[in-house]
């Protein structure tokens, strides 16, 4: 599954993610750091298939891929964490708002859902968060060879 089409819809919305960032960016900015109060990462999580549907001269699998957004907050200013965790719901409503049923793929079988979120991490004096979205898609082949 391509991300780039579900990071520009952030990116395009009127929030304040102006920048989504990509998987080998995170890698880099829980060993490094970010710049700013949060940073946003779009990252391939799992593409569970079906068995295949088709017995004879073509192949078919329904396909559910996953990604998740990773949020990084931090707020120098808040010893406790409150405001965080308040800056890190003002990140997820409108990612929320924007992912949920929509779909760049016009041959998507089923359009965005909400899966669930977790802590990711906590590294550089941010707590860093993923919430998982998936989608489904055909995947065919109509012959061999």
């Amino acid at each position: 599954m391509r991300l780039r089409p579900w990071a520009e819809r952030l990116e395009q919305a009127d929030n304040a993610i102006r920048r989504v960032r990509s998987a080998a960016e995170l890698a880099s900015a829980l060993e490094k750091g970010f710049e700013g109060k949060f940073a946003v990462f779009i990252v391939p999580l799992k593409d569970p298939a079906e068995p295949n549907e088709i017995d004879a001269g073509a192949h078919q699998q329904v396909v559910s891929p996953s990604f998740g957004i990773v949020y990084a907050v931090r707020d120098h200013a808040d010893q406790h964490g409150g405001r965080g965790l308040d800056q890190l719901e003002d990140l997820r409503e409108p990612v929320r708002a924007l992912l949920m049923g929509w779909t760049p793929d016009p041959d998507c079988i089923e359009p965005a859902g909400f899966v669930g979120g977790n802590v990711y991490a906590f590294a550089d004096g941010a707590i860093w968060y993923l919430d998982e979205f998936r989608t489904g898609t055909v995947y065919r082949q109509e012959s061999f060879g």
